[in-house]
């Protein structure tokens, strides 16, 4: 069936823009005769490294002439007629603006116009979406102009140039013209025009529809024992003009987006967030699904803001929590874990914080990166970190320079991106975002000359050898070189950003690992010193948002970067992996149940009861019953035994009920005791991730009330480390951990 192309739908020629305000009188007494000043192209605008514009020698566009008047907020547009025998005074003619959103029909098609040219903040660009009509509506694609002409008059603004797109559309050009009406007078359509070089397409007649480029229903709910923010005054504690009131709402109508609240505002029970009354993303996606009225499984613009006490993972103050590739669609809900803030701050310095982790958690709801994975660590933006800025830039330097706006590549994305890569519910995280991936490969450009960080990196695989399929886990190690010991930041997990790593391939071609998001959390200040000099973090890095990382038998280089305080790089030696090639049938067909994404997301998730993992989920069970004695099993028996010791959460869609799936440790303790077992000497999982399943098992029966076996399962953990001979300091940790266990009971 072929496919139409909007570009050309319904084109009958060359149309003549509408006049100003045809048969309005009032029009026609106060117009008078334009100077006919174009002003031509003169610059073209690029994003700099801050963030801001970056010019550049191309002649795209001009500013709007200075003898053009915009209108103030309130102003008369005009003077009283003048009495008999008085000087006549001439009207004042204020013209309206012509950035905002427009929308026409031509055909079968409807054609959505953002037009950002003439406005302070402008972008001097515009970007348009398709979508099919009939029956059913259905989005088509999406454009943006590229470094546009941008011409003014007194009475008209045209926009011209070429464009791209999501698709390949007969077009090459298009001409967009917004006549600028009185500002007594409604506002002008815009008509836009295309062409195959000279030739003319389509043309859409677009009515004005909002002064904003986005319209964006919020919904904010909140916890038991927590409230929502309010405003903040910028000025409060310092910061550049102007000053002003500022909350979420305000804040994103400055970037472009009108933020329409829903009116609900639910109060969530804090028995939602578990026995341990700390939130886990599922628990507050489960949550979403009950309480957001607006939630659907479908893209919409519309988010929901969570308003919570504290998350699982100690410090992190805020989450777009959705995510994880078992909790599609994503990027719909966002929470803000107010009493962690609190721990950190107070005062207005606690409101300052408290909206920016608003706005900061809702921008990556419009699938916005943090600053630096966009190769802009010194952007003074809503999505950097004070903390992390300062480390480039002296202390306090962000707040002293922050004026609460996001930066110039983060605007063009949330007004003109492309639909599916903005709206909630459309593209995974980070796709379609502007991950710049070079940039952040940068940590590793060059060797250290020096290192007077008194700090040692280390990155160790678990072993030296993979099967193909096997999941390769890594242990990274933060020790201390100095005599007088450390402070330093002890989060060395990769999904927290503090520590970033290289995977060299077998082709040559070098990739950073990449988690399925950054988790925001605050650094984490932790003492070394002689005796307890090291810190410690496992981590599965055989897949991430870009899929399997070792998916090809060869030889691999991998290599650390981590970020000392003061911003400087420190790195670890290069280590070098093999990934086997299957030797036999067995191994064969396990490396293909292993290598499909389910599979890959169940072992970054570590199990999940997802719908749309299922097939995963049966391609383990499947190892666990056919290939019980093969090696690379103990793997899909720890995804189904650390899935089957946790409750899991699922929402009926009919009823919006929150089911329950109760935990079945019986057959957790006989999947995990069989890891366990491979693990107590050199083979199996590693020491960090094998404490960890003792401890999770230990915990599955406490919140069942089953004390005993729960102590009983620590003491194991605790004998099977001391068989293994670790350094007296690691089992004094060890023994702690299992007293912190027991505090839950």
């Amino acid at each position: 069936m072929p496919v139409k192309d909007p570009s050309t739908a319904g084109a009958p020629g060359e149309a003549e823009i509408p006049s100003l305000a045809q048969n309005l009188e009032l029009q026609k007494k106060l117009e008078t005769n334009g100077n006919g000043n174009g002003h031509h192209a003169s610059e073209k605008i690029e994003i700099g490294p801050d963030g801001k514009l970056a010019k550049a020698q191309d002649a795209t566009l001009t500013a709007p002439p200075d003898h053009i008047v915009y209108p103030p907020e309130n102003i008369d547009a005009l003077q009283a007629s003048p009495e008999i025998g008085t000087i006549p005074i001439k009207p004042i003619l204020i013209r309206r603006t012509v950035s905002g959103s427009y929308s026409g029909v031509t055909g079968s098609f409807r054609l959505d116009l953002r037009a950002d040219v003439d406005r302070p903040g402008t972008l001097q660009t515009a970007s348009f979406d398709f979508f099919s009509i009939g029956i059913i509506t259905s989005y088509w694609g999406s454009f943006k102009l590229n470094s546009p002409t941008v011409t003014y008059t007194t009475t008209k603004v045209t926009i011209e140039g070429g464009f791209t797109g999501t698709k390949s559309v007969w077009a090459n050009k298009v001409r967009i013209e917004i006549n600028r009406n009185l500002i007594l007078v409604p506002a002008a359509p815009a008509v836009v025009k295309f062409f195959q070089n000279t030739t003319p397409g389509a043309i859409y007649t677009c009515n004005f529809t909002s002064s904003s480029f986005r319209t964006v229903l919020l919904e904010t709910d909140y916890e038991n024992g927590t409230v929502l923010a309010g405003d903040y005054d910028t000025g409060s504690l310092g910061s550049p003009l102007p000053h002003r009131i500022l909350n979420i709402v305000k804040a994103y109508s400055e970037a472009g987006v009108n933020m329409v609240m829903t009116g609900g505002n639910d109060v969530v029970a804090n028995s939602e967030s578990g026995a341990d009354a700390r939130w886990t993303e599922t628990e507050m996606h489960a949550s979403m699904i009950h309480h957001f009225s607006k939630y659907s499984t479908v893209p919409q613009w519309a988010a929901w803001l969570f308003a919570a006490r504290r998350a699982v993972s100690t410090g992190l103050l805020g989450i777009m929590f959705d995510y994880l590739p078992s909790l599609k669609p994503q990027r719909q809900g966002c929470a803000i874990f107010q009493d962690t803030i609190k721990d950190y701050y107070s005062g207005s310095d606690y409101n300052r914080h408290i909206l920016y982790a608003y706005v900061h958690e809702m921008g990556h709801c419009f699938n916005l990166l943090h600053s630096w994975d966009k190769g802009r660590p010194n952007s003074l933006s809503w999505m950097n970190y004070d903390w992390k800025y300062d480390q480039l830039n002296g202390a306090g330097s962000f707040w002293n320079n922050f004026n609460f706006i996001f930066d110039t590549g983060e605007l063009m994305h949330i007004r003109h991106g492309f639909r599916n890569d903005v709206i909630m519910g459309g593209s995974d995280f980070a796709l379609g975002s502007g991950l710049e991936q070079q940039e952040a490969l940068s940590a590793f450009d060059g060797d250290m000359i020096e290192n007077n960080s008194g700090l040692k990196l280390e990155l160790q695989p678990v072993k030296k050898s993979f099967a193909l399929g096997e999941p390769v886990v890594v242990e990274i190690k933060l020790r201390c070189m100095d005599m007088n010991g450390k402070v330093v930041n002890g989060t060395v997990h990769p999904k927290y950003d503090y520590v970033r790593i290289a995977i060299m391939k077998p082709n040559g071609k070098t990739a950073l690992y990449e988690p399925f998001a950054h988790n925001c959390m605050l650094p984490k200040d932790t003492p070394l010193d002689q005796e307890n000099n090291t810190v410690y973090a496992s981590a599965y890095i055989g897949y991430g948002k870009d899929g399997f990382y070792f998916d090809q038998p060869g030889f691999y280089k991998l290599k650390a970067a981590y970020q000392v305080q003061d911003g400087s790089i420190l790195q670890s030696d290069e280590m070098t992996i093999r990934v086997k090639s299957p030797v036999t049938a067995t191994d064969d067909e396990i490396a293909d149940l292993y290598f499909t994404s389910d599979a890959g997301k169940l072992f970054y998730l570590l199990g999940s009861d997802a719908e749309t993992l299922k097939q995963g989920v049966a391609d383990m069970q499947l190892v666990h019953e056919k290939y019980k004695n093969h090696p690379l099993s103990i793997y899909a028996e720890m995804v189904l035994g650390v899935n089957e010791a946790m409750r899991f959460k699922i929402i009926d869609t009919d009823s919006r009920k929150v089911l329950v799936r109760k935990r079945n440790l019986t057959s957790a303790k006989a999947k995990l005791h069989k890891v366990i077992s491979a693990s107590k000497g050199d083979e199996g999982v590693d020491n960090i991730t094998l404490n960890w399943l003792f401890r999770h098992l230990a915990k599955g029966y406490l919140l069942e009330g089953d004390d005993k076996a729960a102590k009983a399962t620590l003491k194991e953990m605790e004998d099977t480390f001391k068989a293994k001979k670790l350094r007296p300091v690691i089992q004094q940790t060890i023994a702690k951990q299992a007293a912190a266990v027991l505090k839950l009971a």
